[in-house]
């Protein structure tokens, strides 16, 4: 008669072989699916210009074959975060409406609102029309599409997101309650045109 330590042994043997079986009958009887090793690319586009030929998206390139960068984009599927100055696809300054969505229906991605005319407000309640209107601008005129990120202009100067303490003030309070999530450019050391940008928010406070 085996005692209880044999018997459980047993039953584990028993456990492990029936586990291989099934593992071998999954790998040699299920088709395999080739391995995709292709890196994920997410691209952020500001501005998304269109009327100066040196960064129009719609200017087609030699260096991609002949087609514009909004069509070599949208041919090979790569999702993009378009953050648009909302009112810039009235005044024909960046990409149509129509344009965006099409983009969007096809290759995926993420509408941003990069304010609504990209100027530097004075005021809190310049910058918070800048913050709330562009939003409102944005999902008009892509129904169905929510607009949950704000990508903050370089020029704002005078109400730029560059501290934590400011999550508090009005404007900052503004973004919290519109938006997810806000992408910053100021910091210090940071000077208009320098190559790259200092992102998000810094970690210390003044004093």
């Amino acid at each position: 008669m085996m005692d209880l330590s044999s018997k459980l042994l047993l039953g584990f043997r028993r456990l492990v072989a029936v586990s291989l079986g099934l593992w071998l009958l999954h790998a040699c009887c299920l088709p395999c699916a080739a391995f995709d090793n292709t890196p994920v690319v997410i691209i952020r586009v500001d501005d998304c210009r269109v009327d100066d030929p040196m960064t129009s998206w719609r200017q087609p390139r030699a260096a991609l074959g002949g087609k514009s960068p909004y069509q070599y984009a949208k041919d090979r599927a790569i999702p993009i975060v378009w953050a648009i100055i909302a009112s810039w696809p009235a005044a024909n300054l960046c990409l149509s409406w129509a344009e965006l969505e099409s983009y969007l229906a096809v290759c995926g991605g993420e509408v941003a609102s990069h304010s609504l005319t990209h100027g530097n407000p004075q005021t809190e309640s310049e910058a918070r029309y800048e913050i709330t209107q562009s939003k409102a601008v944005i999902e008009s005129n892509l129904p169905g599409r929510s607009c949950q990120t704000f990508v903050q202009p370089g020029v704002w100067t005078v109400f730029g997101l560059d501290r934590f303490y400011k999550l508090e003030q009005p404007v900052g309070q503004c973004l919290r309650s519109t938006y997810t999530q806000t992408r910053a450019y100021l910091g210090g050391g940071w000077i208009v045109g320098s190559t790259p940008y200092r992102y998000g928010l810094f970690a210390h406070e003044p004093g």
